[in-house]
């Protein structure tokens, strides 16, 4: 369908298995114009550091930073909402706007299976609905950098109020993968110019129908999760706290619970986009231990009937104690046992849930056999699919209590679950880094930084680098480490970690200057990274 109505019989040109996506031609009488493809993105990733004050720092590997939305590139969806009962959507073009603020899809939330694998990379803070999947993520420069195609998560709510609201990111699968698998033979014009401006968001215009009353909880929270998506954190709060003062919080319904405890939630997982992590950890903590107060077992009961306004209440639960665990974990020391033992609790909320539908699959399934059949028969396992990111912060909780071992488990399961997730291999590798074997660092390095370029030669994976730079510094290769390093640099030029390595390369051959400035430039992209500030004092003035 093209954005004046007119619907094509489209043909599929190509389709790939590998990863989530087909070509569709069609033929018309009418010349369209199309947009140009990006050929490149920005790198942007979490990366976290022990800071002078005992917090876990975050910033990203480009100018983009945590702690304002507007510093992120901004995008723009565009797609064909269908029209459902709870949406308003007219089946017309729309568009939703928001911010592009993971390049390497290491932000997921929830357990949805190994959807890297699948080719998506790309998470963007803007709402998107059912029927825009396939519709394009544009720059602020009007060029195509993704292929719209899924939400991390549910989208429904648990308050049991009928409208759906959705709690975290859009996902697309980058142009550059679908160049590499999906663009074979197709004539397409591709851009490699870099975006040197970006845009002044608003919030979107559309709410469900069934919020239109501003007297209910759900005007204010749509209102609320609107607003942090596209910049404006100060008007999100307001109306957390205006959806928190129409709920009675001495109320013992389940209904007032749960309401209560996902007003909380939103508000602290916006929040934690704001580098606010004392709203985010206390939200969290409330929204957590609220939904503690009810029965698993009933809980699952419940959700297990789809009629029921509160089928969506042991995700909440495990959204809130990861939320919970990863606001502690970026508060610091002395959190991070809490962000641990937060952490656990969120693993096995999400195991129970998991096992009790596989159960149920399971028993849904020999049903569905005895009834056509009349026998039973043994079904295969359903595996249970939980949610990578939980291993890898767990594996960094204990990376910086040196607990290096543990670590190294915490990091094998995560790709154990997700072979194809960087951040753990990388991680994975600091850990070889630390119990001194150098080998195996080296070789998960380098193949997170062949892949990486593999997708993209433009914007390799950073934190490949660093352990590179590092592997070299171990055996002593100073010319090697240093020559590793501008390499690093001449694709990331805002990893604080990198520069860090490089002050320290340069301190080493006697280079005091140019050390110095590589160690202000560490600490003028991180003013708390506390191995920049060390080295810095320790090779004085002169």
């Amino acid at each position: 369908q093209k954005h004046e109505g007119r619907v094509f019989r489209g043909n599929i040109l190509y389709r790939n298995k590998q990863v989530d996506l087909a070509v569709v031609t069609f033929k018309s009488n009418r010349a369209y114009r199309t947009a140009e493809l990006a050929s490149s993105l920005p790198n942007i990733y979490e990366r976290r550091s022990i800071s002078t004050n005992g917090n876990v720092t975050t910033s990203t590997g480009t100018s983009s930073g945590l702690g304002d939305l507007k510093k992120f590139p901004a995008v723009v969806i565009a797609g064909f909402p269908l029209s459902t009962s709870d949406t308003s959507a007219s089946g017309k073009l729309e568009t939703s706007a928001g911010y592009l603020v993971n390049t390497t899809a290491s932000a997921f939330s929830l357990a949805g299976g190994n959807q890297r694998g699948r080719g998506y990379r790309l998470m963007y803070t803007n709402l998107t609905r059912v029927g825009m999947s396939g519709g394009p993520v544009f720059n602020a420069e009007g060029r195509v950098i993704g292929i719209h195609g899924m939400t991390d998560g549910t989208v429904e709510n648990a308050s049991g109020q009928g409208n759906r609201i959705a709690y975290n990111l859009s996902l697309a699968i980058p142009i550059p993968i679908f160049i590499k698998y999906g663009a074979e033979g197709i004539p397409t014009a591709v851009s490699s110019k870099k975006v040197t401006k970006n845009l002044n968001l608003t919030e979107e215009k559309w709410v469900s129908p069934n919020v239109h009353d501003r007297d209910t909880v759900s005007y204010n929270l749509e209102a609320a999760n609107q607003a942090w998506r596209v910049g404006r954190p100060t008007k999100a709060k307001a109306e957390f706290t205006s959806a928190l003062n129409k709920i009675d919080q001495n109320s013992t319904k389940r209904e007032d619970i749960i309401s209560q405890a996902e007003v909380l939630f939103l508000q602290g997982f916006s929040a934690g986009w704001y580098r606010d992590f004392n709203t985010a950890y206390e939200s969290c903590k409330k929204a957590s231990e609220l939904v503690e107060t009810q029965n698993l077992e009933e809980i699952f009961r419940l959700e297990q009937n789809k009629k029921t306004a509160h089928k969506q209440l042991l995700d909440l639960s495990y959204r809130s104690w990861r939320c919970r665990a990863g606001a502690a974990f970026r508060r610091g020391n002395p959190d991070l046992n809490e962000a641990l033992t937060s952490l656990e609790r969120a693993i096995e909320i999400n195991r129970f849930s998991q096992e009790q539908k596989r159960a149920s699959w399971q028993e849904q399934r020999e049903a569905t056999w005895q009834s056509q059949t009349g026998n039973n028969r043994d079904n295969p396992p359903k595996p249970l699919i939980e949610n990578p990111n939980d291993y890898l912060e767990r594996g960094q909780i204990l990376m910086y209590q040196q607990e290096w071992i543990k670590a190294t488990s915490s990091f094998r399961l995560a790709l154990e679950i997700d072979p194809d997730f960087w951040m753990p291999r990388t991680e994975l590798a600091f850990a070889y880094l630390e119990t001194d074997r150098i080998d195996d660092a080296e070789k998960e390095a380098r193949r997170v930084l062949n892949q990486s370029k593999q997708i993209d030669p433009e914007n390799p994976y950073g934190p490949s680098y660093t352990v590179l730079v590092r592997v070299q510094i171990k055996r002593n290769n100073l010319k090697g480490a240093l020559d590793t390093v501008n390499e690093g640099l001449r694709w990331v030029t805002n990893d604080p970690s990198l520069h860090d390595d490089r002050g320290v390369i340069l301190a080493t051959m006697g280079q005091k200057r140019a050390a110095r400035e590589a160690f202000l430039r560490a600490l003028k992209i991180d003013s708390d990274y506390v191995d920049a500030a060390r080295h810095l004092q320790e090779i004085g003035e002169n």
